[in-house]
């Protein structure tokens, strides 16, 4: 299943990116559904992601691990930065891409997993950034 995904790029570009959820066989899933980590990875940039979450409660960032630290290292993205809690009291801030995701209880045990952001959330985003998110 092909799922929409928001994505900031250090431009300040914001567009749409489609992720495929779909049967995982791996030792942690057993065929649960999960998203495609090659395509995360592509979005990004990156072989190796982290999530971070943000100043808006169930909203996460999905990262680039090391791209401060890459040679030449991932550009500052101002808008991703602005959702880090990290930023704003001067510790931290985001560089490369960043996947908006929502983070949700889902599942047989109710364990959190990355969705995309509905209504509301979409809505908070826009309110908090003070920006226009596009239309899907």
């Amino acid at each position: 299943m092909i799922e929409k995904y928001l994505l900031f790029s250090p431009s300040g570009e914001i567009s749409w990116i489609d992720l495929d959820r779909k049967p995982n066989y791996g030792p942690v899933y057993q065929g649960d559904p999960a998203l495609s980590f090659d395509q995360i990875y592509a979005a990004v940039g990156c072989d190796c992601v982290e999530q971070v979450r943000t100043v808006l409660p169930g909203i996460v960032l999905v990262i680039d691990e090391s791209g401060k630290i890459k040679d030449p290292p991932q550009c500052h993205n101002e808008l991703a930065s602005r959702l880090y809690y990290g930023y704003h009291v001067g510790m931290d801030d985001i560089c490369g891409p960043a996947i908006l995701m929502a983070l949700r209880r889902s599942g047989p045990y109710g364990e959190e997993d990355w969705h995309p952001l509905d209504a509301a959330d979409l809505a908070r985003l826009s309110l908090y950034l003070g920006v226009c998110i596009p239309e899907i």
